[in-house]
């Protein structure tokens, strides 16, 4: 047998392998896209009881620059003051965070004590001092540090609660400085999320997902399942660890957080290789038990959640549709249906953000910053690999405000 012989039948079979996980990934995404464009039911009419009653968590480490806004913001929603509390943990703080949430009107905790070092930690620990509260609120919304907030979140989280959802995601935005460039492809960014994981997931009635900040949970819900959560990104892990246990989380686009996106790509360098690195720790341990679940249940959440845990993520299938055309192209002669299959998929794949930009309108700043894709691609490819080298060694870090950048210069 000789060389050629042996190296042609398993590029062949190479470019096979990835050409069909490449298809399997696009198919999915684009199934997400036409799913998010189906007309939702009609809206029922808006609920007249506004008795229900709201804690805000924040958990804050060292944000004495941000967290007075975010505050204050949140003591203007249009929904009745004597209805919602504001708590605040300022988590291992060595600023002025606590004095200046208690500054700006919120109930703060100071925490010293106990494991360091995630959110998840001081999440529990207020949300454990939130739920033993006297006064017993109806549900639980948490935000983040730098979060400003649309007046009608908490009127649009008490509409969805009324319908009898139990755990809600609001939609996320990504405020920028107006600079363009980075700031403005991580908003696209954002916006393909929303758009994706949780408006195409609410219209086929699955569970949409956790994103950190504007989550509202039922109180009920909290104290039968707590906060089970110890990875980098405890968000995700929690709305899968629900999705188990059979619990649906809801998506409400009326309910709009705006939050910062990192002030520079060395910033969020440090913030994704701390997010790939903890969604590598729950691939391996939440697939199989969302596989049983999806087996052993007929969970069809549990079901997006394994295809969701199991296929490459996006930037990944770029890669592999490249690598495929690439193989289809080296042999000798080359197969012209590979070819054309591989072209499709490249093609598919560079259309997509465009496609789902247009389907959610957004501005032309964003279509513009997508120019810049092919190095935020290559970008996060390289941060995945530094997660998944640094593994268990990589370590929550604070990310860096825009605010804090100023006074640097």
């Amino acid at each position: 047998m000789t060389a050629t012989s042996f190296i042609w039948p398993l590029v062949t079979a190479t470019s096979v392998a990835i050409q069909a996980v490449a298809w399997l990934g696009l198919l999915y995404h684009y199934l997400l896209l036409a799913a998010s464009t189906l007309k939702t039911k009609s809206q029922p009419t808006v609920c007249a009881d506004r008795s229900r009653s709201f804690a805000i968590a924040i958990p804050a480490h060292n944000e004495e620059t941000v967290l007075a806004e975010t505050v204050r913001l949140l003591a203007q929603l249009d929904y009745p003051r004597t209805q919602y509390d504001v708590f605040v943990v300022a988590d291992y703080c060595v600023d002025q965070t606590a004095d200046t949430a208690r500054a700006a009107g919120a109930t703060c905790y100071e925490r010293q004590e106990g494991s360091q070092g995630r959110k998840a930690h001081a999440l529990r620990w207020l949300l454990d001092r939130i739920l033993d509260s006297p006064r017993g609120y109806d549900a639980v919304v948490v935000f983040d540090a730098d979060s400003h907030v649309e007046p009608g979140f908490l009127t649009a989280m008490n509409q969805a609660l009324a319908s009898g959802r139990a755990v809600l995601q609001g939609r996320r935005v990504m405020r920028t400085s107006g600079q363009g460039g980075f700031e403005s492809i991580e908003a696209a960014d954002m916006r393909i999320n929303n758009l994706l994981r949780n408006q195409a997931k609410a219209r086929l009635g699955l569970s949409c997902r956790l994103m950190g900040d504007a989550m509202c949970f039922t109180s009920a819900i909290l104290r039968q399942y707590g906060w089970p959560t110890e990875s980098l990104v405890e968000d995700r892990e929690y709305g899968l660890y629900l999705g188990i246990q059979g619990v649906t989380v809801g998506y409400v686009p009326a309910a709009v957080s705006y939050g910062q996106t990192a002030p520079s790509w060395r910033a969020a360098s440090q913030q994704r290789v701390r997010w790939y690195a903890g969604v590598h720790a729950i691939r391996r341990s939440l697939r199989a038990n969302l596989l049983e679940a999806a087996i052993s249940k007929h969970q069809w959440s549990s079901v997006d959640g394994a295809v969701e845990m199991i296929l490459p993520p996006f930037s990944v299938l770029g890669l592999l549709s490249a690598v495929g055309l690439g193989l289809a192209l080296i042999r000798v002669p080359p197969h012209h249906t590979s070819v054309m299959l591989s072209c499709g998929a490249l093609l598919l794949w560079v259309a997509l953000p465009f496609l789902c930009l247009t389907v959610d309108r957004a501005p032309a700043t964003e279509f513009g910053a997508l120019a810049m894709a092919p190095a935020y691609l290559l970008w996060r490819l390289l941060i995945g690999l530094a997660a998944r080298l640094g593994g268990k060694r990589v370590r929550w870090v604070r990310t860096v405000r825009r605010e804090e950048t100023k006074r640097l210069h």
